[in-house]
């Protein structure tokens, strides 16, 4: 594999009337090869270790982006091992990646103001730190197990096997096969991530569950805009991309306000059942206010979750969320087969209504009462 790692957003080359079967070689090549250049960087143990982790994970839904868009140009066999490698290596770093997330929020809250809770953020950065260094441990091991060799070898079938579709176009005449291009393959997978996308956004975001499916769908949005950039008009592509990062950032406050919101509850029940399992006369006052302030400590996390997550949900229902969600009918240009070339103008008129998020009333009250309890 190539020692440079190309960890570019756009794919640099593609032209929307090139035979996809090309651009699928020429996609899939540098999407894996960068997760098998940040693999290996794992075990030089490098500086900016946290830099590591995340590009990492970056690259993996990249080329899971990669694999879903051509599906139907690798053998199924190749793509499902191939996927599950890219699931381990993306699992593994994610836990790493949750572990340094935890330990900034907490570190800034000892930095500031942490009063009465200065023993619970302690005890909690404690505990992450020690998990972080597992979650390293496990990660590197995951690289030497997946990574190398045996990852190269997949890489190589799995670029060897981009040939003739084998869905969902296998009903295509040899000749329909040969002739698609990146444009309908673009128009395909486009038009079906931004029906979920905007599924996703419709529905009753109350919930911790709805949100974090609407996250998936616009990474998978995100991620497929860059594969098929050459078949957007560039304006709206750039700005498309820069906001949809910008809603995932949003999306991703709130959810590790939440994970470590649960870790904080995990560590006091853990704490509790251990002094249950002690002798009365040794269980030390400490130890009994340790678990009442990570209770209180939680009890903080979840409140600002909860007021993230209300002002998230009260943006997608004003103007500026409506705006940003009326931006996909301008995104590709589903009612033609034709490269979108020229300026915004050039885009097909809407054939669907705007997105509108519906904000039932039972979910901000739901919201409201979760802050007011917490």
């Amino acid at each position: 594999m190539s020692q440079s790692i190309n960890m570019d957003k756009w794919i640099s080359g593609l032209d929307a009337k090139m035979p996809a079967v090309e651009a699928a070689s020429q996609v899939l090549r540098m999407r894996l090869e960068a997760v098998d250049g940040l693999v290996d960087r794992l075990k030089a143990d490098q500086d900016d270790e946290a830099e590591r982790v995340h590009q990492l994970r970056v690259s993996t839904r990249r080329a899971g982006a990669a694999l879903r868009v051509f599906r139907a140009f690798i053998k199924p066999s190749h793509r499902k091992r191939v996927r599950q490698r890219l699931k381990r290596f993306r699992q593994a770093a994610g836990d790493v990646r949750e572990c340094q997330v935890h330990l900034k929020l907490l570190r800034n809250h000892l930095a500031g103001e942490p009063g009465s809770l200065q023993i619970a953020i302690e005890h909690a950065i404690g505990r992450a730190w020690t998990e972080e260094k597992d979650a390293e441990a496990a990660l590197e091991a995951v690289a030497r197990r997946r990574g190398g060799k045996p990852w190269r070898k997949w890489i190589k079938r799995t670029l060897a096997s981009v040939a003739e579709p084998y869905s969902p176009f296998n009903e295509c005449s040899d000749e329909g096969r040969e002739s698609l291009s990146v444009q309908a393959i673009a128009k395909q997978s486009l038009v079906g991530l931004i029906a979920q996308f905007r599924a996703a956004a419709q529905d009753d975001l109350a919930t911790q569950a709805k949100l974090h499916a609407l996250r998936l769908c616009g990474k998978r949005l995100r991620y497929a805009i860059e594969i098929f950039g050459c078949c957007l008009e560039p304006s709206l592509r750039e700005e498309f991309s820069a906001d949809l990062a910008a809603l995932q950032d949003r999306l991703g406050d709130i959810n590790d306000l939440h994970q470590v919101a649960r870790q904080l509850d995990r560590y006091a029940i853990e704490l509790r059942e251990a002094l249950d399992g002690r002798i009365k006369e040794q269980s030390g006052w400490q130890d009994q206010g340790l678990v009442g302030a990570l209770g209180e400590l939680a009890k903080h996390y979840w409140q600002r979750c909860a007021q993230r997550h209300q002002h998230f949900v009260a943006w997608c229902a004003g103007e500026d969320g409506q705006l940003f969600l009326e931006k996909i009918d301008h995104l590709f240009p589903a009612q033609s087969d034709e490269p979108f070339a020229g300026d915004a103008s050039d885009a097909p008129d809407k054939a669907d209504e705007a997105v509108v998020v519906v904000i039932q009333p039972a979910a901000q009250s739901i919201l409201s009462s979760q802050i007011q309890q917490q």
